[in-house]
């Protein structure tokens, strides 16, 4: 039962790593660009980058748990 867990669990934690470095690659073109760091775009784009991190740090310790339930 714990294995379906564990797989949803690793796609999920891979969508938001994935998601983060998208994220990061679009705040380093902007910045390129000469994008104001204090811009709207850029403020959205890193807090939603820290959510994701936060979120992604969270599953990650769910999945380390989860893991030590099956074995």
């Amino acid at each position: 039962m714990y294995h379906w867990i564990l797989k949803y669990l690793s796609l999920k934690i891979e969508w938001k790593w994935r998601r983060i470095l998208r994220n990061r690659r679009r705040m380093a073109s902007l910045v390129q660009k000469g994008e104001p760091y204090t811009s709207r775009r850029l403020v959205k784009l890193d807090t939603t980058t820290s959510k994701l991190g936060f979120e992604a740090r969270d599953m990650e310790e769910l999945y380390r748990i989860v893991q030590k339930r099956v074995a």
